[in-house]
């Protein structure tokens, strides 16, 4: 078992390989009072055409295969693992995102028992058709839902609109019409494809001991070796900076507009920097111009022209980097333009810099009080790079004004759609 020292703290992540292929990731730490396990795989809503093992025909899955499998695989023949988990007083949860399916249980007791449910939910699918069309009616539902709730409208048909080629313009869930196409032979094809061992990774934190949770998971691997592991390559479609749409407007019973707007950014001249420091950096630009405690919200706020919080966020993706802004107003045209003005400004100082560096340092350190907190950014690390980031406080205090105004002045905002929600 191999020790990670995470640089300028005390901290230290353990991790080992397991002979089956999965990869182990433990934070313990005794001042905690539960722990928090997570079987991660590296299957999400986007990995619906790939290669396997070679071969020269794409094989495809419908959308919203991922999420249905992870609703299916927490049933088996002897019933649902919220039942299982609510008798070892357990929480436990599932979710897809756009390239991973995450199972995760917290709980302060019966360490061994839910690591070895969790892994017996996981490793033995049980796809009965019966199940399968019900779960088709739960879904249909959750998506009819979702289609009444004016953020995941606004999130979804921005992301619809932004792309063209890219997979980020269809929803997690899929469609109605998605799903029908889904079948017993679909999940098993996409559980034999991704749900391998070796495209999965665990992350433990919170109360336990690292040798000792070593010990029962290479028991468990015996009952439950997983299946073949197969070789996955994902078919990347070139997305363009165009956008597909520029502007909608949709209406439903809101009081207030909604607006949602997102850039698309070309990340060519920013490529020579990895993906965690542009990230950090970008967010930086955003957190000193845009949070709660910047010259822009409080003005934008005390006339009136943005009401509430304003939600901004930066991703970097294959082929771009995107940056949204989600808030409400009764004044598009005007919170709009205040937004761009506001993004083209160049007034970060260096003491701006200096602040925003001891906030980041602050919040990382106080995310290994928290087992969900640095079980995040455990699993983001492992997603993004494929192992732990230990510089982390390093990179935060690397951070000066030079590269962040170098960086800032590269981010053309030229590229735009935008998604507005109105009364009816």
């Amino acid at each position: 078992m191999k020790k990670l020292k995470i640089l300028k703290t005390d901290e230290v992540i353990y991790y080992e390989k397991l002979e089956s292929g999965l990869d182990v990731y433990m934070y313990p730490n005794d001042k905690m009072q539960s722990f928090y396990l997570t079987y991660n795989v590296r299957f999400g809503s986007m990995d619906n055409l790939v290669h396997i093992d070679g071969q020269k025909n794409k094989a495809s899955f419908p959308h919203g295969t991922a999420h249905f499998l992870e609703h299916q695989l927490f049933k088996n023949d002897d019933g649902s693992a919220f039942y299982e988990f609510s008798l070892l007083g357990s929480s436990v949860n599932a979710y897809t995102s756009y390239d991973v399916t995450c199972y995760e249980v917290i709980s302060n007791t019966c360490f061994k028992e839910n690591l070895e449910t969790l892994f017996k939910f996981v490793n033995t699918p049980f796809f009965d058709e019966k199940s399968i069309q019900n779960e088709k009616k739960i879904i249909a539902n959750e998506i009819k839902m979702y289609e009444d709730l004016p953020d995941a409208v606004s999130n979804f048909g921005l992301e619809y609109n932004l792309n063209i080629n890219d997979d980020h313009k269809y929803t997690i869930s899929g469609t109605i019409e998605d799903i029908k196409n889904i079948d017993n032979k679909t999940l098993y094809k996409a559980y034999e494809t991704f749900y391998s061992h070796e495209n999965s990774f665990l992350v433990l934190t919170g109360a336990f001991l690292p040798h000792e949770a070593l010990g029962i998971l290479k028991e468990i691997i015996k009952k439950y070796p997983g299946v073949k592991p197969k070789k996955i390559t994902r078919i990347q479609k070139r997305e363009p900076l165009k956008v597909f749409k520029k502007k909608e407007i949709y209406k439903m019973n809101i009081d207030m507009p909604k607006i949602n707007i997102a850039f698309k950014i070309d990340k060519t001249p920013l490529s020579k920097i990895d993906t965690f420091t542009l990230s950090t950096y970008i967010n930086a630009i955003l957190d000193l111009k845009f949070s709660i405690s910047s010259d822009f919200y409080e003005k934008v706020t005390d006339e009136h022209v943005i009401d509430g919080n304003i939600d901004y966020s930066v991703e970097i993706r294959d082929d771009y980097i995107k940056i949204g802004f989600k808030y409400s107003s009764d004044y598009i045209t005007e919170s709009v333009n205040l937004i761009k003005k506001a993004f083209l400004s160049k007034n970060i100082t260096k003491s701006d810099v200096e602040r925003i560096k001891k906030v980041y340092i602050a919040s990382y350190l106080r995310a290994f009080n928290d087992v969900i907190s640095i079980q995040e950014s455990l699993a983001s690390d492992i997603l993004e790079n494929n192992k732990i980031n230990a510089e982390i406080i390093d990179i935060y205090n690397g951070m000066n004004l030079k590269q962040i105004n170098e960086i800032d002045n590269t981010l053309d905002i030229s590229n735009e759609s935008i998604y507005i929600i109105e009364a009816e």
